[in-house]
């Protein structure tokens, strides 16, 4: 029996298609069979498959916060692996819209938000990339959002220059509302976000950095408890109202 118990790890390292350990099929259908696998063998939590994606690159895809916490609980350095496309498990996460995972992973690994990409981007320019305004919400008012929100990319993009460059008028004004946002920094080609959308010719876009810009005092908006999106799309009617008056 203890020689059958033995071929379990060996057995469950081997890979299948892709170079997928079972722990990667695991994380994706059953915390149960995660656990077991991860206490004969907690190296799988390490193994990467094809594509450079451990099996925490496949629990950010899948938005499984209890697989996540599992995983960590045992290794916490794969949050620190990239992929061959340069991401992040917190990238990924990112990429599919999973705030609350991202959280998670921030509280057991707290420099996840100094991660970058193969492009300079962390995690809030890969949210902003995709329009996942919710993970943008998430961190309103949070250490991170502030650390990340004037960090510059390759190309010396911002979040925000990047929001601007999507026409992404919610994810403007939550970006904006925080009050250590600058919106003058210039990317590498010497633009700042309102000069992108004056070329764009995006007015509603030029009024809410305008207002904001000019406006500090109204910034008490990132120190709401009950901030929601309601909120901005109301703030920003109200500082186009004043504008034109």
């Amino acid at each position: 029996d203890d020689a059958d118990e033995d071929e379990v790890p060996r057995l469950c390292s081997c890979t299948g298609p892709g170079r997928r350990t079972a722990l990667h099929a695991a994380v994706l259908t059953s915390n149960e069979m995660t656990q077991e696998l991860l206490q004969w063998n907690p190296a799988l939590v390490k193994e990467v498959d094809d594509s450079g994606s451990t099996p925490l690159h496949y629990v950010a895809s899948a938005g499984n916060i209890s697989a996540l916490k599992l995983l960590l609980r045992y290794d916490t350095s794969p949050a620190y692996v990239s992929d061959s496309n340069g991401l992040f498990p917190v990238h990924v996460a990112a990429k599919m819209g999973y705030g609350q995972l991202i959280y998670e992973l921030c509280k057991h690994c707290p420099d996840s938000d100094e991660k970058l990409d193969g492009k300079g981007r962390n995690f809030l320019h890969i949210a902003v990339e995709y329009k996942k305004w919710k993970v943008v919400w998430h961190f309103c008012g949070t250490p991170e959002l502030e650390r990340m929100v004037n960090v510059m990319d390759y190309e010396g993009n911002t979040a925000l220059h990047l929001a601007v460059k999507n026409a992404d008028q919610m994810i403007v004004s939550l970006l904006m509302a925080n009050k250590n946002v600058l919106p003058n920094i210039v990317n590498n080609k010497g633009l700042t976000a309102l000069d992108l959308a004056v070329l764009a010719t995006d007015k509603g876009m030029s009024y809410t950095l305008v207002i904001f810009f000019s406006l500090p005092n109204l910034f008490f908006l990132a120190q709401l408890n009950a901030f929601s999106c309601l909120a901005v799309e109301h703030f920003q009617f109200s500082c186009f109202v004043f504008l034109k008056c």
